[in-house]
């Protein structure tokens, strides 16, 4: 929501949030309240949220754009499909998962760039994974609503003798 009314400012601040509430919670519990929280930490990880929340915006506008779209074309597949979403969406979401998981690694690990590596691996498959199944889906409603084929986007010939030719209802 925050990357959506904001751009990539609404994403950093999302990422900010969610690492230090994540941190937080992290060490309470059982026991251990607030005075025991280690604070460092806790900025330590909005920084490194909010940094990865910023970066993992601009990546996925730039996969957007410059790979999905330019696939899309060359295939001749319509971006407005359950079957040009889910590519759409496994592309941004695999670089944006691995920008977002290599950045985040590298801050936390301490500069250790194989552990970066792993992490940004990481969020390739997660990131892949939850764009094919939010890019399906999203692709599929857009062609509902314009009246397209949900799969290929493309535009349903109605029948002569169906009712919706003859002007009844949708």
């Amino acid at each position: 929501m925050l990357t959506a009314a904001y751009g990539p400012g609404g994403a950093a601040l999302g990422g900010l949030l969610v690492g230090g509430i994540n941190a937080t919670i992290a060490q309470t519990g059982n026991g251990v309240g607030l005075g025991d929280v280690d604070w460092g930490q806790v900025a330590l990880s909005s920084a490194v949220g909010g940094i990865t929340g910023y970066a993992s915006a601009g990546i996925s506008q730039w996969a957007g754009t410059h790979v999905s779209g330019v696939l899309l074309n060359n295939l001749n597949i319509s971006a407005q499909s359950a079957i040009g979403g889910g590519i759409s969406g496994i592309i941004s979401g695999a670089l944006t998962g691995y920008g977002a998981g290599f950045i985040g690694g590298l801050a936390l690990s301490g500069g250790d760039w194989k552990a970066a590596h792993q992490a940004g691996i990481s969020g390739l498959k997660t990131g892949a994974a939850i764009g094919l199944g939010v890019g399906s889906i999203t692709g599929a409603v857009q062609a509902h609503r314009a009246g397209n084929n949900i799969f290929t986007g493309e535009k349903i010939e109605l029948h002569h003798s169906d009712p919706k030719f003859l002007g009844g209802g949708r």
